[in-house]
């Protein structure tokens, strides 16, 4: 969970530096009106693989409690960061998640349609970015990270070993980005990982306060 917020939170921070330019490419091009107080929110539809359990906590992505700290916030578009709602931008985010074990199957059909939201999980493609890109799938999104993502530039000119998994090189030698990549110091802690029947180890294993509240039902 903590992972996934930062990632969604970055890319709420991102999307919002941008939405001065970027909010021709919503559904409606203008934002939607929240009539609590009358601020203009830029709206953009995320397809994403996999809910929280596969909605067994939430029954729509929005529940989330990332999701719903994310769309509350003020973005400050002029210098960065969290605004307020005197010099923010609200986003509108939605969430397409697509039913467990169907993520390719479900990716291929969207690309397949024409049809596409703002934002892309990547993960289930068969093709790279740029190949999206050349069919038209993805724009081209060098001039927002290179504009409003000092960090994540910075980022890579420490580490010119990453430079070719995430840039693309024109035969001019121009670098362009077509997809943002996580990125990170050094391994990071799994997502998931081997997992044990507790019933089973209630029963067999020697009890002790380290692993967990014998006797409480919740792990």
């Amino acid at each position: 969970m903590k992972e996934r917020f930062k990632r969604i939170a970055a890319m709420g921070l991102a999307l919002a530096l941008a939405t001065a330019t970027l909010a021709g490419c919503g559904k409606d091009g203008q934002g939607a009106k929240d009539d609590a107080t009358k601020t203009s929110k830029e709206a953009f539809t995320w397809w994403i693989a996999q809910m929280d359990d596969h909605g067994q906590y939430y029954e729509t992505y929005e529940q989330s409690p990332v999701a719903q700290f994310v769309n509350a916030q003020y973005w400050d578009v002029e210098n960065g960061g969290i605004g307020t709602a005197e010099n923010g931008t609200q986003l509108d985010l939605s969430f397409l998640v697509p039913i467990a074990g169907s993520e390719s199957d479900n990716f291929n059909t969207m690309i397949g349609t024409g049809e596409y939201p703002e934002i892309m999980d990547l993960s289930f493609s068969s093709d790279s970015p740029q190949a999206l890109y050349e069919n038209g799938v993805l724009m081209d999104i060098t001039e927002y990270v290179e504009t409003y993502m000092p960090h994540y530039v910075a980022y890579l000119d420490e580490n010119p070993e990453l430079k070719p998994l995430v840039q693309v090189s024109d035969d001019e030698g121009n670098v362009h980005y077509y997809a943002l990549y996580s990125l990170s110091d050094g391994v990071e802690t799994p997502w998931t990982g081997t997992c044990y029947r507790r019933d089973l180890v209630v029963k067999f294993a020697e009890p002790t306060d380290y692993v967990w509240d014998w006797e409480n039902d919740y792990v």
